[in-house]
């Protein structure tokens, strides 16, 4: 925490370097692959974090490009607001669902911790669609995503009048290193005077 690759990086070696996270990353290699010209896509998934215990995270594309926000932490929902049980935190009530070996309960229960970040995130960033990764949940990954899909109906269109596209992730094949190399190329394209001056 609070190490800062990108500069350690850039000493060590004498070239720019990029530094993003993974559901970022994730999110740009889904609308790249999948061909998307959405003018707003979310993306969520449920993955392992790096000490192995199960987290929700998002991302946001505005025009195909990440949305990272003014400090880097725009979509994030790790930290979002959840309908917990009391004294657990997030990843406690994430890991303690999917142990239960009843797919259907399983199923109730995430859908229950995870759907009030759901619609926040989409009712803050208006999407084209959104895009659910729980390919962790295996064969309830489906069941999960139709769940997600009939609560966010049933909350949602009073206010809002859209056809939002709610979808599982195709992209299942390294998203996080094609996303990175996209990146790479779009900062590329997008100012390439930044890196031929270190050549």
């Amino acid at each position: 925490r609070n190490v800062p690759v990108k500069r350690m990086l850039e000493e060590m070696t004498g070239v720019p370097i990029s530094v993003d996270n993974d559901v970022n990353l994730m999110t740009l290699s889904e609308s790249y692959h999948m061909k998307y010209q959405d003018e707003v896509l979310v993306y969520l998934t449920l993955r392992r974090g790096t000490r192995g215990d199960i987290r929700m995270g998002g991302g946001v594309l505005l025009k195909g490009e990440v949305f990272h926000g003014a400090h880097g932490n725009a979509g994030t929902l790790r930290h979002a607001y959840m309908n917990l049980p009391k004294r657990m935190n997030a990843e406690e009530a994430i890991e303690e669902a999917i142990a239960d070996r009843d797919p259907q309960e399983m199923v109730e229960k995430l859908k229950n911790h995870l759907i009030i970040p759901m619609i926040n995130m989409i009712s803050l960033f208006d999407p084209d669609r959104a895009v659910i990764n729980a390919g962790i949940l295996g064969e309830s990954e489906p069941l999960f995503i139709q769940e997600c899909e009939e609560e966010l109906k049933r909350h949602l269109p009073g206010v809002f009048n859209w056809d939002l596209r709610l979808e599982p992730a195709r992209d299942r094949e390294f998203p996080c290193a094609k996303g990175a190399a996209l990146s790479i190329l779009q900062a590329l394209f997008k100012n390439p005077d930044v890196f031929f001056e270190k050549l």
